[in-house]
C-alpha cells in the first residue's frame, strides 16, 4: 500500500494527505499438519530476524532458518522465501 491522496472539496483541487498503513505477513503451511503459520505473527520469538531480514532486503539469510508450528509442535525449515 502507498500513500493515497484525495482531492478536497473547495480547497482549489489541492491533494489531502492520508497515512498509509503497511500490513506484512510471510506465510508457510506445515508439511507434517498442514497447518497455516504467518511468521510475522511469530517473529517476536526469533528477536524479529524475520522482519529484519524482509525490510532489510536480506532475504537469503531467512533460508535454512527453523520454526516450530504452533498446532503440531514439530520442526519446520525455511528453504527460501518467494514472492
Amino acid at each position: 500500500m502507498g500513500l493515497i491522496t484525495v482531492p478536497e472539496e473547495g480547497n482549489g483541487g489541492q491533494h489531502a494527505p492520508v497515512i498509509a498503513t503497511l500490513h506484512w505477513s510471510l506465510c508457510v503451511e506445515c508439511p507434517w499438519c498442514e497447518g497455516f503459520i504467518d511468521l510475522a505473527e511469530v517473529d517476536h520469538e526469533h528477536d524479529n530476524r524475520f522482519a529484519r531480514a524482509i525490510f532489510n532486503n536480506d532475504w537469503a539469510c531467512i533460508n535454512g532458518s527453523d520454526v516450530s508450528c504452533p498446532e503440531c509442535d514439530r520442526e519446520i525449515i525455511i528453504q527460501k522465501v518467494e514472492y
